[in-house]
């Protein structure tokens, strides 16, 4: 399992193109660092991010590292669901199951191992990418900016569990990736609408039973909106605004992910 685990960084495009992004996503950080800037109003210390006062450090810091991490986590959102759908479609390819699936590694290990790894993946980019910021808003105002480790985690959750959309889409697909890569991005895309669907969807809907099954698909599918927004206030705060978005998300994760499993250990090649 655990040379399944580096193996699937080796596919993401093999050792040099994992440091590739790692650099790309310090390059980025620093891009965001750029736009900071501390300055002193009527005797109060402020933080600028861009032309946008964001207040006393004490307000503005917690403000300026969430809207970091929310950022870094959409943009890696993106990225890595291209770079990684097509991980569970490789493991199917003739040629590579039989070389192995034939050990004694058993199948849902390989699986596993493929995903924790890209999941893990993308929490270093998305660390990467805040830690310019993290580390000069720290040494220049002295507040921690650990709390960016949960912002970040809550990132990674809402990765995961689209992700887990790519997985089992790549069991019901015929080979290609469209499918792979198309799932999760319509999830990530289809979020933002399930939550506001009183006012982005349900003027065009009138039939009650129609509204009730877009109802529950709010309820089913992952809630990526609203945990960014968690994401955002715990780095603020340190606290969770609400529970429901991590456990119901959590559910479809593990869910979606059973069902992968279970698709793959009776699959015949």
């Amino acid at each position: 399992m655990w040379a399944a685990f580096w193996d699937a960084l080796v596919e993401v495009g093999g050792r040099k193109i994992v440091v590739a992004l790692l650099l790309l996503a310090l390059g980025v950080g620093f891009l965001f660092n750029r736009g900071v800037k501390f300055e002193t109003l009527a005797g109060v210390k402020v933080i600028y991010f861009g032309p946008v006062s964001m207040g006393p450090w004490a307000f503005g810091v917690p403000q300026v590292l969430a809207q970091a991490t929310v950022v870094s986590t959409t943009i890696w959102v993106m990225l890595m669901i291209f770079a990684g759908a097509p991980q569970f479609v490789v493991m199917l390819e003739k040629g590579w199951r039989e070389l192995t699936f034939s050990k004694g590694t058993p199948r849902w290990q390989l699986l596993l191992a493929r995903f924790t790894s890209l999941t893990l993946l993308f929490a270093a980019l998305c660390l990467t990418t805040c830690l310019p910021i993290a580390l000069r808003t720290w040494w220049q105002t002295g507040i921690s900016p650990l709390s960016i480790f949960g912002g970040v985690a809550i990132g990674s959750f809402i990765f995961a569990s689209l992700l887990s959309t790519s997985a089992l889409a790549s069991m019901a697909g015929t080979g290609g990736v469209a499918l792979p890569m198309m799932a999760p991005i319509a999830g990530f895309v289809l979020s933002q609408f399930l939550l506001d669907r009183q006012r982005e969807v349900f003027p065009y809907i009138t039939s009650e039973f129609w509204r009730g099954v877009i109802d529950w698909l709010y309820y089913i599918f992952p809630k990526c909106t609203e945990l960014q927004n968690a994401a955002s206030a715990f780095v603020q705060s340190s606290t969770l605004p609400t529970s429901w978005p991590v456990w119901t998300t959590g559910l479809f994760t593990l869910a979606t992910m059973v069902t992968t499993l279970w698709i793959l250990e009776r699959k015949s090649f």
